[in-house]
């Protein structure tokens, strides 16, 4: 019974894949689009295993995380708003870490004489009109335009969007969460998918989570344990000894339609403990979060375990080259271990800043702007203490030199 259903969701997963892999492939034809890896499903990806597309500049950039896109852009633009709108929504301003490696503020600038052709320029979904209004009509030369934003906010007005998808100098826009945010016409010529990211701040029981993260990732790029009651560094993913996790989904499920979806028992781990057992496993379930793109995605594929999602395969083809299992409708642990790649291959340079460039200048075509301060000084662990004490040693992306050193070592997780 069990072998038959999985059988069935094999086949329509295999088939949902061909369909998007034939759609990819005309629509490229028509856009240009750059290459992209099909998604993972069921055995396909087994047999693939695509080289990875994307040549890594060493530009300074650290670990992505939700506020990335601020931290990488040659200019941000933020319209200064009374103290709650920028308590509420503070995106580059006075933003911790970025500290002194924020991007070049726009509203600082002389738009005409500063701007350059391929300049990047990030504007939170909450500025888009403001942008539109004031800044777009003085632009003079070709950009590109980075949105996103790390809290569940409004979307700008689709009038918004398509103002600035019709002027003739936005290059291209990426944007996070294109179900929500890109629009009536996610799909435009323009319109590129950017990533989520990691939580670089606090999660919702007040906890930072990224100390955590970096440790687990750290100590299994430098063959140690975190802890002595720790699994030691992980292994093969042939030999890891979950095939799924499902993690603590139960607390949340139930509002945010999960009730098929299987969730541990323990649902009260400490950061560390959940990264180390996300980092013993070879899939990790990940269902949608109050967006469709949420930190997990993330965390699975830098700990070199694949998502299992619900994401659309085509609003969210960045993340193709991890893989990550898409559309998925299947959440039984042991059906799903039926079909599965037992070896996946994961690329976990996808939590790499630099990837993403690399990424986004592919897509354009050309060669891009970023900001030229991320290899400068400053703070950059997050901590809210101003003494610097905890800073010594590191560069603007918030690693010491053995991090940086240890992250450029990402490769294939195999």
């Amino acid at each position: 019974m069990a072998k038959t259903m999985a059988e069935g969701w094999e086949s329509s997963s295999l088939l949902s894949t061909s369909m998007w892999e034939s759609s990819v492939a005309s629509d490229r034809r028509e856009r240009s689009d750059p290459p992209t890896s099909p998604p993972s499903s069921a055995t396909s990806y087994h047999q693939l295993r695509p080289p990875w597309p994307y040549a890594i500049k060493r530009r300074g950039g650290g670990i992505l995380t939700t506020h990335t896109a601020c931290r990488i852009s040659m200019w941000h633009w933020y319209p200064r708003e009374g103290r709650s709108y920028k308590k509420n929504h503070k995106v580059c301003d006075g933003l911790r870490p970025l500290g002194q490696r924020v991007s070049h503020d726009l509203r600082d600038a002389n738009i005409s004489d500063r701007l350059r052709d391929d300049d990047t320029i990030y504007v939170p979904f909450t500025a888009m009109g403001f942008f539109v209004d004031r800044v777009l009509p003085k632009v003079t030369v070709d950009v590109v335009v980075i949105s996103g934003q790390p809290f569940n906010v409004k979307p700008a007005s689709d009038d918004a969007i398509r103002r600035l998808l019709d002027s003739p100098r936005v290059l291209a826009w990426f944007c996070q969460n294109l179900p929500k945010y890109g629009g009536d016409d996610p799909n435009h010529v323009k319109v590129h998918p950017f990533p989520y990211g990691l939580n670089e701040k606090r999660n919702k029981l007040g906890l930072k989570t990224l100390p955590a993260y970096k440790r687990v990732l750290f100590d299994g790029l430098n063959g140690t344990t975190s802890d002595a009651t720790a699994i030691a560094a992980p292994p093969a993913n042939d030999r890891r000894p979950t095939f799924v996790y499902a993690g603590p989904l139960k607390t949340a499920k139930k509002s945010r339609g999960r009730n098929d979806i299987p969730g541990s028992d323990n649902d009260r781990l400490s950061p560390h403990d959940y990264f180390v057992r996300m980092s013993h496993s070879r899939y990790v379930l990940s269902p949608d979060g109050d967006r469709p793109e949420c930190f997990r995605h993330y965390e699975a594929l830098g700990l070199g375990a694949v998502p299992i999602t619900q994401l659309d395969p085509r609003l969210f083809r960045h993340l193709a080259g991890g893989p990550v299992v898409y559309a998925n409708r299947e959440w039984n642990t042991t059906a799903l271990e039926l079909v599965l790649d037992p070896r996946p291959i994961v690329n976990r340079n996808l939590i790499r800043e630099d990837y993403w460039m690399g990424w986004v200048e592919d897509a354009v075509g050309r060669n891009l702007n970023w900001n030229d301060r991320l290899d400068g000084g400053g703070d950059g662990d997050g901590d809210d203490d101003d003494d610097g004490e905890n800073d010594r040693g590191k560069k603007t992306n918030g690693l010491t030199d053995e991090e940086n050193r240890l992250l450029a070592s990402l490769e294939y997780y195999r």
